[in-house]
């Protein structure tokens, strides 16, 4: 081969190669794949630590549409049609729910939906139904818990201004604690330690905030903290605490009430939850960060996302987050774990435990697995 031979040779691989590459790269790029994940495609084995899509189900969601799951199903409430998948995406129910308002809530073995104007629910395990009854009162919020039981946050009657009542995971009603003073708006269980915890706004200051604790099937409080700051959110942190949040601050405290640890936000704009931890995402100007706390109330570590954050749900081993087309995954340190996105506007995400998890947009559900 001559010299000039040999350059023509180059040039013509080179030439591929380069197309080959570009190729790559508008592949990746229409179908919201990573550079990461497309090294994996490449060379099985030589990138880990990423959420490597397996399933893909085309369908039309509403803006609007909820997603929730756990236990290996997910479930799709899409204005009053609700729909359940299993794990491998193969649909397990479709039909329309007789509710006016209704609702999505999930624990890690449970999923809730609940008609907020008549207090019809249904309880959901394995995808199947496990209970279906009412409240008999409007439902203003119910949050189902970890533990199986649900808090629903009820509209006042007989001279009350609002009704906590817990419901167990026998489905039922073990307690309902009614104020005259507050408006209750959200409540929790305080993990496995027996007891549940009732936040309410006072009538006659809107600032300010009582947190009542009972034991379960107890419906006298056994301590209580007010606090003159709006945090309207409380969420369990496990068997021995639980956090309150509210537009600039979130406290920690232990299942008897004493505080362990009180945060100052710019802006609070999400909170999730687990045992251990709970993460907020905190808007600053031109972006959020989300901040781990633990249990003890000191802040773990923090992450400046680059976006602005429209969700936030805790997983079984990572946090997930997302804004627009983006979904994103932060590990229990702190560090982005890659998951490919960019297909539609993202609705939701959800763990189904053993490394997966599946996001819902307004055009698809599409699954995935970690690796």
């Amino acid at each position: 081969m001559t010299g000039k031979s040999f350059k023509i040779t180059i040039i013509v691989l080179l030439s591929i190669l380069f197309t080959v590459l570009l190729s790559l790269v508008l592949f990746a790029a229409v179908n919201g794949y990573s550079a990461r994940y497309m090294t994996s495609k490449m060379f099985p084995g030589t990138v880990e630590n990423i959420y490597k899509p397996y399933k893909i189900v085309d369908m039309q969601n509403s803006p609007d549409a909820a997603v929730a799951g756990c236990d290996g199903h997910i479930y799709i409430l899409n204005d009053k049609n609700l729909t359940i998948y299993d794990e491998d995406g193969i649909e397990q129910f479709s039909g329309i729910m007789n509710y006016e308002e209704a609702f999505l809530s999930s624990g890690t073995e449970h999923v809730l939906i609940y008609d907020k104007a008549t207090g019809d629910y249904i309880i959901f395990e394995d995808g199947k139904e496990l209970y279906s009854d009412t409240i008999g009162r409007t439902i203003l919020g119910a949050m189902m818990q970890d533990n199986g039981y649900v808090v629903f946050i009820l509209k006042g009657k007989d001279g009350f201004l609002g009704s906590a009542s817990i419901l167990n995971d026998s489905n039922k009603i073990i307690a309902t604690c009614n104020y005259s003073d507050r408006f209750p708006v959200s409540g929790c269980t305080a993990g496995d330690v027996g007891k549940f915890v009732v936040n309410g706004i006072y009538a006659n200051d809107t600032n300010k905030i009582g947190i009542d604790i009972y034991e379960l099937y107890n419906e006298v409080p056994i301590a209580g903290v007010n606090k003159d700051l709006l945090l309207p959110l409380v969420m369990s942190m496990g068997k021995d605490s639980f956090v309150a949040a509210g537009n600039k601050n979130a406290v920690i405290y232990d299942e008897n009430g004493s505080e362990r640890g009180f945060h100052e936000f710019t802006e609070v704009i999400r909170m999730a939850a687990a045992d251990g931890s709970c993460w907020i995402a905190d808007r600053r100007t031109g972006a959020d960060r989300i901040v781990c706390l633990d249990k003890s109330g000191k802040e773990k570590w923090a992450y400046a996302t680059g976006l602005l954050t429209n969700g936030m749900v805790a997983g079984e081993r990572h946090i997930f987050y997302w804004s627009g087309m983006n979904a994103e995954c932060l590990d229990d340190k702190g560090r982005p774990v890659d998951i490919q996105s960019g297909f539609d506007l993202v609705l939701g995400i959800v763990d189904m435990g053993s490394g997966k998890v599946a996001v819902l947009t307004t055009g698809r559900l599409i699954f995935y697995e970690y690796h």
